[in-house]
């Protein structure tokens, strides 16, 4: 009977609780955090919550689903002054160092590859007037740094582990990926377009609004605009699909929104096919921090396929669909965007040699 009300004590604790990953709920579910249910969407706590003395932080998404649960180490201002991922990243994982486990916390720190200089009790006497340095070695490594009268009293580095980060594994994060990408609202901003700084030519008719390449001179992600009575728009229409195309897939800008029919390559040699809206693929990328690149592959009469990425440089992954585009899309709506997708290949140990061959195989 004891074992039963152990195992059953959680599930009832939080039964009109949702969580967007299990990890959060599993560290609910052992501090026994009550009146969950009670947060509202889009909340970020910062009282009313501890553990162990400490005051915790705790946000909800727009779904109500607690979206983060850690030690209230940051100021809200430093986000904004430099927007990061590691904020909530360090929050949780040194939240989750406290709580009760059958593996000290040097073993936990040397599995996650996790490097600290100093002592990790200092952060219970934080207040605040230490400055709060990060750097960042491109895919591959964090290095965190308090400093106080400019002397370093703590530093943590880490690995641009998308899995470590998001406390998620491989399978969770495609099980989240369809879920959130199928409830995600369609991508509805306008693009900001050219600005008196673009870097912009002119070739015939169109201005091209020169941006990145990631990995090749081919992957790119410029964008091409005629001129409308004095506007720059950008171009959508049946005679220039190799202008169109890409406009549209790196920008979500469309008359309309495509459906994509999409086949996710999955963790175990396994498929998952759904549909969503182009604008749903486009906003749940961005919500998630990607910038996307595109390269053409092959064009017929009918189709343009080509190869989308969406690269997440700070937390070191990226999505690859391999993607066919209708040109019955352009000339009268009528048909879908059919893709396959890698999704979360994390970049620390990627080149471009990675996406020329079928890794499934």
């Amino acid at each position: 009977m004891a074992f039963c009300l152990t195992v059953c004590l959680p599930s009832l604790l939080f039964a009109d609780v949702r969580f967007s990953t299990e990890r959060l709920k599993g560290m609910a579910s052992v501090m026994q955090l009550h009146g969950l249910e009670n947060i509202n969407p889009y909340s970020d706590i910062r009282d009313g919550y501890t553990y162990k003395g400490r005051s915790l932080h705790i946000t909800t998404n727009r779904w109500g689903e607690i979206s983060h649960i850690g030690y209230c180490l940051f100021d809200p201002g430093q986000y904004l002054v430099q927007p990061s991922p590691v904020y909530d990243f360090l929050e949780r994982y040194l939240l989750e160092l406290d709580l009760p486990s059958e593996f000290p916390i040097s073993f936990r720190l040397e599995k996650d590859k996790i490097h600290v200089n100093g002592n990790l009790s200092l952060l219970a006497s934080l207040d605040g007037s230490e400055e709060f340095v990060i750097d960042k070695r491109a895919y591959l490594k964090y290095r965190v740094c308090w400093l106080k009268e400019g002397k370093s009293i703590l530093s943590i580095s880490f690995d641009m582990d998308n899995q470590l980060m998001s406390g998620c594994l491989t399978m969770e994060l495609e099980r989240n990926l369809v879920r959130d990408m199928k409830r995600t609202p369609p991508f509805s901003t306008q693009f900001s377009g050219i600005s008196e700084n673009s870097n912009i030519t002119k070739a015939g008719s169109f201005y091209i609004l020169h941006g990145r390449n990631y990995m090749n001179d081919q992957i790119r992600n410029d964008l091409y605009y005629i001129k409308q009575q004095d506007r720059f728009v950008l171009v959508e229409d049946a005679k220039h699909p190799m202008q169109s195309v890409p406009d549209i897939l790196l920008t979500g800008q469309s008359v309309a929104d495509y459906k994509m029919d999409i086949c996710l390559d999955k963790y175990g040699y396994e498929t998952e096919t759904f549909t969503v809206t182009l604008k749903q693929w486009v906003a749940f990328c961005k919500e998630e921090g990607c910038e996307f690149y595109f390269e053409i592959k092959d064009r017929t009469e009918e189709t343009i396929s080509g190869t989308l990425f969406a690269v997440n440089d700070t937390k070191g992954y990226n999505h690859m669909m391999n993607i066919s585009f209708p040109l019955s899309l352009l000339e009268k709506q009528d048909g879908k965007l059919t893709g396959r997708l890698y999704a979360y290949i994390p970049l620390h140990n990627v080149s471009e040699k990675y996406f020329k061959f079928d890794y499934k195989r």
